[in-house]
């Protein structure tokens, strides 16, 4: 298998959100969470550096270039709504904005709407430990497909529910988690199902 460095696989991740439709500032930002993903590994999110995109833009459920729109906004909540644009622009611009407002306020909340795919919820929770803050992310996948089934159950009827929690440290590195409520991933399973 050829290997690559990941400074040389970030311009054609970003080439190839771009030909899709995806702004520069856009598909960097997906490219390097895809790669953050990879490099720590954990390549769930990481292994296709946003190809995995392509078909949700062309069917027009994905919508590169959408303007963030803040619906409702306080001293320290934002209700934002992403049109669809990908979940990584969306939600790390809206941790830019809550970072600001706890800066002042001491405290921020947000809540997000249509947005695309976020990837790993601990790339937004650590940005904010990296600003010494506390951040809790949390997101259920409400409109997209089901994936499993409730406790008891036989059919797919919730999301995965991921969660995560990062908080600034005095040693080197972030004390941070992210999780969800599935017992195995289905990008996994779906690496496993390529490899034979």
């Amino acid at each position: 298998m050829p290997r690559f460095r990941s400074e040389q696989l970030r311009p054609l991740g970003v080439a190839i959100l771009g030909a899709a439709g995806a702004t520069k500032e856009e598909a960097g930002l997906v490219v390097d969470h895809a790669l953050a993903s990879i490099l720590s590994g954990e390549e769930n999110h990481g292994l296709a550096l946003g190809t995995q995109y392509i078909p949700s833009i062309k069917a027009g459920i994905l919508k590169p270039g959408s303007e963030i729109t803040i619906e409702m906004e306080s001293e320290t909540t934002l209700v934002v709504n992403g049109n669809f644009n990908f979940g990584h622009y969306v939600s790390h611009h809206t941790m830019l904005r809550l970072i600001e407002k706890a800066r002042t306020h001491n405290v921020a909340a947000a809540s997000i709407r249509y947005q695309c795919h976020v990837g790993r919820l601990v790339d937004y929770t650590s940005l904010a430990a990296d600003h010494g803050m506390i951040a809790l992310m949390m997101t259920d996948g409400a409109w997209g497909p089901k994936f499993m089934a409730p406790t008891g159950g036989r059919d797919r009827r919730l999301g995965v529910n991921p969660f995560s929690i990062a908080l600034p440290s005095d040693m080197d590195g972030t004390v941070a988690f992210d999780m969800t409520a599935g017992t195995v991933s289905v990008a996994k399973i779906g690496r496993a199902r390529t490899l034979g």
